[in-house]
């Protein structure tokens, strides 16, 4: 059975040129061709996700990984073309989380701002914040900061590109921050916290002092 569906399959390609060859050899090429055909499948996808920026305001990026750190060395940051999110999960009843957004235009230039993936254009990622903030820190005074998703050594990566000036000379400074990717099925279990309306109360001292 397996001969004849391996037949079916390599024979497509043509019969003729490969009516000749041994059953295992054409088992081989059949195989080969199937892991061609799937590894340009994978490359196709994995190419769907992009993720590129240029970042106009570092200290307000810094600010928020700085604020969320204080809480947790790791949260989940995730990219959408109009908001930036940083998550802090936390699993135990009583335990803090953390669930603060900004518009991505007030930390990232609106031109060149790329969010592309198969899950809606949300690219979300679990990151050391320690590693981040030390790539931030690098950029404060820089005269450009470039930030994109990349791979190291087959690892995906937050590549920072940084342009400056030392000595009257240009300098390239380079981080890839280690990150892990969330999955569409991991994310669609993180779900916002349904939190009433705040209150607000004011106390006042008696009115007779109040002029």
């Amino acid at each position: 059975w397996v001969w004849v569906w391996v037949w079916v399959r390599v024979g497509s390609i043509g019969t003729k040129s490969l009516g000749f060859f041994h059953p295992i050899v054409c088992l081989f090429l059949h195989s080969a061709l199937l892991n061609c055909y799937l590894g340009r499948g994978l490359c196709r996808h994995a190419g769907r996700m992009r993720f590129k920026a240029r970042i106009h305001d570092v200290e307000l990026f810094a600010r928020i990984v700085g604020t969320v750190e204080k809480s947790s060395k790791n949260c989940i940051i995730q990219f959408s073309p109009d908001d930036v999110y940083f998550i802090l999960l936390n699993d135990a009843p009583d335990g803090m989380q953390i669930w603060a957004n900004a518009k991505a235009k007030a930390i990232f230039a609106e031109e060149g701002y790329i969010v592309e993936s198969l899950r809606d254009n949300q690219i979300a990622f679990d990151v050391h914040l320690e590693n981040l903030k030390l790539a931030l820190r690098s950029g404060l005074y820089a005269e450009e900061v470039a930030l994109r998703l990349s791979k190291k050594n087959n690892y995906p990566v937050l590549n920072f590109n940084i342009k400056t000036h030392q000595n009257n000379m240009e300098v390239n400074i380079v981080h890839d921050v280690p990150i892990q990717m969330k999955s569409h099925g991991s994310m669609a279990e993180v779900v916002e916290p349904d939190l009433p309306s705040p209150k607000v109360y004011v106390a006042l001292p008696p009115l007779k002092n109040v002029k």
